[in-house]
């Protein structure tokens, strides 16, 4: 059970996302992020279309010495929009999101979480876990095999 545990946290560490922004109509903007464990195998797609402007909305009270950091938002006709934990990863990159919304003579852009130095240590740590317990289990198992048979 704990070894479950330990992988599924290290898949989780070793998802990067894809935020893609394609421009629908000359104020509009479609919003898709793609989730992919260990980069290759698609988990899922958040899609927000009909983006009409993007706001990082402050989630402190003033005076607060919260460190909680300011929160990235896509506001459509329907209101403000947030996918949660996989939108957010892309807060660092609001200014330019908020460029290709605001310009329209772009049409298509793309950014990947794991383009920061942040996620990409995040990225490389899973791998390398991932590596070390495989190696692990494997001589784990040729243990367990020679013990059992015996060379004569």
């Amino acid at each position: 059970m704990v070894g479950l545990i330990f992988a599924a946290t290290l898949a989780w560490f070793s998802s990067p996302a894809t935020m893609q922004l394609t421009r629908t109509a000359p104020t509009m903007v479609s919003v898709s992020i793609t989730t992919r464990m260990f980069g290759l195998v698609r988990l899922g797609e958040k899609r927000v279309d009909g983006v009409q402007a993007v706001e990082l909305v402050r989630s402190r009270t003033p005076g607060s010495r919260s460190e909680t950091p300011d929160r990235l938002m896509f506001k459509t006709a329907d209101g403000r929009i947030d996918h949660g934990y996989d939108q957010q990863l892309f807060a660092p990159d609001f200014v330019a999101i908020q460029e290709f919304v605001a310009d329209p003579a772009q049409t298509a852009a793309s950014w990947s979480s794991i383009a920061r130095g942040s996620e990409l240590r995040r990225f490389v740590f899973a791998q390398a876990a991932m590596l070390f317990l495989a190696v692990l289990g494997a001589s784990m198992l040729w243990t367990a095999v020679r013990s059992t048979f015996p060379a004569s």
